[in-house]
């Protein structure tokens, strides 16, 4: 059964021009809880009083919980759908990648624990979730492992060399198939619907942190409760800004 909330959202989703319309720059479960978590924030009485007395607009308020929601049910009908048409064998290859990744990870944990610079850049690694992310995980853990090899010399359990060079020629193989996916009229459909719904909602909940960080200019504790812990993060490491605020239609 469709979810009414998507399906109210729908037209309004479909008249996005395509070219304000992108793909998510953040892992979809983190961003889903991250804006839970600020509707939660923006129920309080206090705040949202606060929020309407600098200008917001109540419907934004009002709506995100709906929003969270539509976008959450894109968002499945997109993985059902994506992952339905997979073949046996990229669907094993992609097992294969996931245990690796794992496996990598377990060691790293072990073998770096005393390197806090490599722990911080593995924690960054491991944040995301899906076949992409998985696939430039491995990579991304392949490079971290040769720039420390050393460290993993005295783990008599652990091939530091042959999970490196595994790890790489995962990566080929599963880009090679992930390559030769094709997607279906429907499944297309899918995956255009879950980004317009992830655009609609990112732009609506940067209004409302753009808002909150205005209203409490000058109380640093709650202003960082209207940022993006993910994204604050990233910024940390050298990576871009948060998304900035294009307005969005607000529905009746």
């Amino acid at each position: 059964m469709a979810n009414p909330k998507l399906v109210a959202l729908k037209p309004i989703l479909l008249a996005l021009p395509a070219a304000d319309v992108g793909a998510p720059d953040i892992p979809i479960a983190i961003s889903l809880q991250e804006n839970a978590n600020l509707s939660t924030l923006t129920k309080d009485p206090a705040v949202r009083t606060r929020l309407v007395n600098v200008g917001l607009v109540v419907g934004l308020l009002d709506s995100l919980d709906d929003d969270i929601d539509a976008t959450r049910a894109a968002q499945s009908d997109w993985v059902v759908l994506r992952d339905k048409s997979k073949s046996a064998g990229q669907r094993a290859l992609e097992d294969e990648g996931y245990a690796q990744r794992k496996s990598i990870v377990s060691a790293c944990r072990w073998n770096l624990r005393a390197d806090r610079v490599a722990l911080g850049v593995l924690s960054a690694i491991v944040e995301g979730e899906g076949v992409p992310d998985m696939i430039q995980d491995l990579s991304d853990l392949a490079t971290l492992m040769e720039s420390r090899l050393s460290a993993f010399a005295s783990d008599q359990t652990f091939d530091a060399q042959a999970a490196i060079q595994k790890a790489r020629t995962l990566v080929g193989d599963l880009e090679g198939g992930v390559g030769l996916e094709k997607f279906t009229k429907e499944q297309a459909e899918a995956k255009d619907l879950r980004d317009r719904a992830f655009t609609y909602l990112s732009n609506r909940v940067n209004q409302i942190r753009e808002a909150g960080r205005y209203a409490y200019v000058d109380d640093e504790a709650m202003t960082k409760k209207f940022g993006s812990e993910y994204r604050r993060r990233h910024r940390s490491r050298g990576n871009a800004p948060e998304t900035p605020v294009i307005p969005t239609p607000i529905l009746p």
